[in-house]
């Protein structure tokens, strides 16, 4: 992993490797603004820095809205076991509110993406909330896999059973298999997918070196005493 203040040589020796391995142009640009990279310097590294566009929607993200979104990612390992555990013991309102809590921990790409507090607040609200238990948990499982994609870690395929567990969520007859099966297996399935992207990220973290050389800004030379 390369970071804000690794050598030129490794950044491009990275990008070389990746366009390599298949990924494309916009995969690799997202990697780096990940590690922490400005669009500046990503563009000296890959030319003119275009529009990314979202997956979900078609639409173009422009780089400084991406630059800043991935800048404030904030997702933390928590363990497993205790999220299904929890979930189970609470019937599904403790992995229901955690789960939902992931939003504000993700970058926001987009104007419409939910803060935690709406992910929450907006399944409260009579008729409206069950639309939205589909769109806010189908909506994580897109943004978990950008923030896995900008990491470098391959898409997690939760969709299927985030419509099947959103079914059960808002049907009374099936909410108590929902809350003993299905969501403790969803929202296990999820913080295994949170608690990886925040290892890479971690990781990438720690080979940081300290700010000297490279690609960061050079202090200023002392004057000479002579």
């Amino acid at each position: 992993m390369v970071t804000p203040h690794s050598e030129p040589v490794q950044v491009r020796e990275l990008v070389a490797q990746r366009r390599a391995e298949g990924w494309d142009e916009d995969r690799v640009r997202l990697s780096l603004v990940a590690a922490g990279l400005t669009p500046d310097q990503v563009r000296q590294f890959c030319g003119l820095w275009p529009d990314v566009v979202d997956g979900r929607t078609g639409l173009p993200l422009p780089s400084a809205t991406l630059h800043a979104g991935a800048a404030g990612m904030g997702l933390q390992t928590f363990p497993v076991a205790v999220v299904v555990l929890l979930t189970v013991i609470t019937l599904g309102v403790f992995g229901l509110i955690w789960v939902n809590l992931q939003h504000g921990r993700l970058p926001r790409l987009r104007p419409d993406d939910p803060t935690a507090g709406q992910a929450i607040g907006y399944m409260l609200i009579p008729v409206y909330g069950l639309y939205w238990v589909f769109h806010t948990h189908l909506r994580l499982c897109h943004r978990l896999d950008e923030a896995r994609q900008a990491v470098g870690l391959p898409a997690r395929p939760l969709r299927l059973l985030t419509i099947a567990t959103c079914t059960l969520l808002v049907v009374p007859p099936g909410y108590v298999g929902c809350a003993l099966l299905f969501y403790p297996i969803l929202a296990g399935m999820v913080q295994s997918s949170v608690n990886e992207v925040a290892c890479r990220a971690g990781s990438a973290a720690a080979e940081e070196p300290p700010a000297s050389g490279g690609m960061a800004d050079a202090p200023p030379e002392s004057e000479g005493t002579g």
